[in-house]
């Protein structure tokens, strides 16, 4: 009897050892489980976050720039390598075809060979009038050389400005817009975004948009981004809208400045026009 009591204690204890082994390894399965389901879960949830971000971005874009019927998106261009500075950065923008590209190429090398002929015709009698500035103390003489070097050189600018306006008359009025949201940001977001100021990333985003909707208005006009009315308009604007009070101030604060170092020369030209 006492041998069977001997015999059997040991076969209920290994019953049981199998039974908390067995438990034991469905439970951590089981919490396995869960754990794979629960980062499949979040998985799930943080791809279905940045979808909705990138679904209202497109439907932000779409707003601003509504395609029209029948219209497909246009796939990434390769910029062509002979493209150049604003040449190459208006295919970028704008995402122009290969087509679309050779017109730029074909203005680009209208321009430079406009520009090479009258540097040609105009860089001896730049050497001249500078070398007239160095031997003449008279600062009348002196003013009169200089408003001569200006005209040449504003002549020079007219000619790019014809070819930078006609690869914009190359484009769609909607690629046009895109081109001009672009370039006026470009232009205005060194006076905005200085140290003083601080824009966060979401004011600056808003900003882009503000500048799509000035450019939209404003319709397929040549370069609004070079016009300085614009240009303050746009900054207005955003320091209504967008800026907090105290990155308005602090903008107020960095105009002041600027004004106070220009005022010395516009002294010195007013003094030059009355002889003094």
């Amino acid at each position: 009897m006492k041998r069977a009591h001997r015999l059997v204690t040991p076969v209920i204890l290994i019953t049981a050892g199998l039974l908390f082994t067995t438990t034991w390894a469905k439970t951590s399965g089981d919490a396995a489980k869960t754990d794979a389901v629960k980062k499949k879960t979040d998985k799930q949830k943080t791809e279905t976050k940045k979808n909705t971000k990138k679904d209202e971005q497109k439907k932000d874009d779409e707003a601003l720039f509504p395609k029209k019927e029948g219209e497909k998106a246009e796939a990434d261009e390769e910029i062509h390598p002979d493209l150049s500075e604003f040449y190459a950065e208006i295919a970028q923008v704008v995402k122009l075809n290969a087509d679309g590209q050779k017109k730029l190429l074909i203005l680009q090398e209208q321009k430079a060979k406009t520009l090479e002929k009258y540097d040609e015709k105009y860089d001896k009698v730049i050497v001249k009038i500078e070398n007239a500035m160095d031997r003449t103390e008279k600062e009348k003489q002196r003013e009169t050389l200089r408003a001569k070097l200006k005209s040449i050189e504003m002549k020079r600018e007219q000619i790019e400005q014809k070819y930078d306006t006609q690869a914009l008359r190359a484009l769609t009025p909607d690629q046009v817009v895109t081109w001009n949201t672009h370039e006026l940001w470009m232009t205005i977001s060194p006076e905005l975004e200085f140290d003083d100021c601080e824009m966060t990333e979401e004011q600056v985003n808003k900003s882009k948009i503000l500048c799509g909707v000035i450019a939209k208005k404003m319709g397929a006009k040549s370069r609004i981004a070079r016009n300085p009315k614009v240009q303050k308009m746009a900054i207005g604007q955003i320091g209504r809208q967008i800026l907090t009070k105290e990155q308005r101030v602090a903008y107020a604060r960095q105009e002041r400045r600027k004004r106070l170092m220009e005022e010395p020369e516009k002294r010195k030209k007013s003094y030059r026009r009355a002889g003094r």
